[in-house]
């Protein structure tokens, strides 16, 4: 017989749902999982479903996103015997809650900033705007709209630079930015040339002036809010590895405690007015010394929650009891930090350190101390560990067994 009030999270196809799964889980609290499916084929992240934390596990069919995942929502919140705490997987789930906060306000408990402050947020050249306003310290940033605005910035812009899309969506991956985040340019001419070839969606993009200094300069900030912007509970870490290098997600972070990171953070939340979940990256910048602003992501866990956890500060909990109205006392850092690795981004990025010569074998060995948890491996949650592991060892196998056959078929070809 269940205890707690199960916790909803919509849509659970993603690394960020299995660490919410575990993180509420391992507080006791069921949870029931909301899986999109768009076709009879299987996601790469279906080992997620075989967590021991799941008490129910609901498919819907997605043919268009935004309307599914509603009805699916509606459909579980009219047979709930009470409003469920809602948690979200993605900025589309969260756009979609949040559009829709009306409708599903009558069936979950969930706590947004203000409608349009979550839009502005989401899309980069809307932040641009919004940091501008209030004085947030960002990188210097421009928002092209043609190919001639392209040629004047980069006659003024500081090299190197990226461009970025407003949102990463289809027609971006589609293009020559294929998963990456950014493209980055290093001189004027290689600017012009990539921003050609955005071609038509080069006005849903901007340009911004990479931040200098090394991933150690990374640092995120994850605190929960209440009504009043003020904290219930804070953590922090320093990434100290990414895939793709520079510019990607979290490979291997530790925990830290900067006063300087949590000052900026509290300042930025209350100028902004938000609440409930919030997550910022700085980067520390060499030049000058100071933290810039890289995003703000409100209503949804980064991949490396987990680590607030691992610091002593449950942050997906603290976010649980507060929606249901248990008291809470601030949580903060404990100090000694501790580790947390994406097995998958470093298998990637190690190889690629090495290669670059940033760092050397032997360095990266010694990163691996007071390593205090894993994205994927869990022994309290083992059945997708294996899963995984045999997704992975079956891909690889077969990535193998096309090779030796191309290498046999090449030659008489």
């Amino acid at each position: 017989m269940m205890t707690n009030i199960p916790a909803v999270i919509a849509n659970a196809h993603a690394m960020t749902a299995l660490t919410l799964m575990r993180l509420l889980g391992q507080q006791q609290i069921p949870v029931i999982g909301l899986f999109g499916v768009r076709d009879r084929s299987r996601s790469k992240y279906d080992f997620i479903r075989a967590s021991r934390y799941l008490v129910e596990r609901r498919d819907f069919r997605l043919t268009h996103y935004e309307a599914d995942l509603l009805q699916a929502l509606t459909d579980l919140g009219k047979t709930a015997p009470q409003k469920y705490p809602l948690f979200l997987d993605g900025d589309r789930s969260m756009i979609t809650v949040s559009r829709n906060r009306d409708v599903l306000s009558k069936y979950f408990l969930f706590s947004l900033p203000a409608p349009e402050l979550v839009e502005r947020l989401l899309d980069k050249r809307a932040f641009s705007h919004l940091a501008e306003e209030n004085g947030l310290p960002v990188p210097r940033t421009f928002l092209p709209r043609s190919s001639a605005d392209v040629a004047r910035i980069a006659s003024v812009i500081r090299y190197p630079c990226i461009i970025k899309p407003a949102w990463r969506d289809e027609a971006w991956s589609s293009r020559r930015g294929g998963q990456d985040k950014v493209i980055r340019s290093d001189s004027p001419h290689v600017l012009v040339r990539d921003a050609s070839a955005l071609d038509t969606l080069l006005g849903n993009c901007l340009i911004q002036e990479v931040v200098h200094g090394p991933e150690s300069n990374l640092l995120c900030s994850f605190v929960y809010l209440d009504e009043h912007s003020e904290p219930l509970g804070f953590s922090q870490c320093r990434k100290l590895r990414q895939y793709p290098l520079d510019f990607g997600t979290t490979s291997m972070a530790e925990g830290i405690w900067d006063p300087e990171v949590e000052s900026l953070t509290r300042s930025i939340c209350s100028k902004l007015k938000l609440t409930g979940y919030i997550s910022i990256e700085f980067k520390r910048d060499l030049n000058d010394g100071q933290l810039k602003i890289l995003e703000i992501t409100p209503g949804r866990l980064n991949r490396q929650g987990a680590i607030t956890a691992l610091s002593g500060v449950n942050i997906a909990y603290v976010w649980y009891r507060h929606l249901i109205g248990k008291p809470i006392t601030l949580l903060r850092q404990l100090p000694t930090p501790r580790k947390w690795i994406s097995e998958v981004n470093e298998f990637r990025s190690v190889p690629r350190y090495i290669r670059e010569g940033r760092m050397s074998p032997w360095q990266i060995l010694r990163t691996y101390n007071r390593l205090g948890g894993l994205e994927i491996a869990s022994l309290r949650d083992p059945v997708p560990t294996v899963l995984c592991a045999a997704m992975v060892i079956r891909a690889t196998v077969q990535g193998l067994w096309k090779r030796v056959v191309s290498s046999w078929i090449a030659p008489g070809a």
